[in-house]
């Protein structure tokens, strides 16, 4: 029997599912889930270079839940814990035959995927400040705007050269938005619902860091960044 995830809530499938398929949307490839105290904490990739000469950010979304893993295999502990890498596609074709509960068997294939091998620390965040929900809206929906138009403007050339597209990508997600932070987080959050929807009562996002970190936070979830070093003075 494969390992599972008990939620406390009774929702806590669907929620996952919700995830998921937004995490899917943007790229269709792998999560990685982690079992802390009480909660399973579950990452995806928003953005990531997709060969050595491309200059696009490591940006990740994070969903913390609250639950537990069950019936875990000895080849799936660190330490101890639970952490394992594996296909959103093997939830999301489950999910189209029966509808998650509160308890959701997780797929028995395993990756290891690059991105997965770069997270953060839980310890050592230092809050730098705040931003707000309609900004960040503005900063995604602009950025997708732009993408789309250079893949329009590609394919009506004749040329869907993949590194043309990368490169338009990472100039749009790479620009800088207030507290050193590229245009990117704002596509993570705003494509993983983690934002309020425009029209909606808007909160505050809270900005934190750490040593080659930087994350964005709300009631929904976090999207974190890889950032360079400043080099030692």
């Amino acid at each position: 029997m494969s390992a599972t995830i008990r939620f406390a809530d009774p929702a806590g499938g669907r929620d996952l599912m919700t995830y998921l398929r937004r995490a899917a949307r943007i790229e269709d490839g792998s999560v990685r889930i982690v079992a802390e105290p009480g909660f399973i904490a579950v990452w995806t990739p928003v953005l990531r270079p997709q060969g050595l000469l491309d200059a696009e950010p490591i940006v990740l979304g994070l969903r913390v839940m609250k639950g537990e893993i069950v019936g875990a295999d000895e080849s799936d502990l660190r330490d101890g814990v639970f952490d394992a890498v594996m296909p959103i596609r093997g939830f999301l074709d489950r999910f189209a035959h029966e509808a998650p509960g509160q308890e959701v068997e997780l797929p028995v294939e395993r990756r290891n995927d690059a991105w997965a091998g770069v997270l953060p620390s839980r310890e050592g965040w230092q809050a730098i400040g705040e931003l707000d929900e309609p900004s960040l809206n503005k900063v995604a929906r602009s950025g997708i705007q732009q993408v789309g138009k250079a893949l329009d403007e590609l394919k009506q050339a004749g040329n869907e050269d993949q590194q043309k597209l990368a490169e338009a990508r990472t100039a749009t997600w790479m620009r800088p938005i207030p507290h050193g932070l590229p245009a990117g987080v704002a596509f993570g959050a705003f494509a993983l619902g983690f934002l309020a929807p425009e029209g909606s009562e808007a909160g505050r996002v809270q900005v934190a860091e750490q040593r080659g970190w930087k994350r964005l936070s709300t009631l929904r979830g976090h999207v974190l960044v890889r950032v360079k070093e400043r080099p030692a003075a």
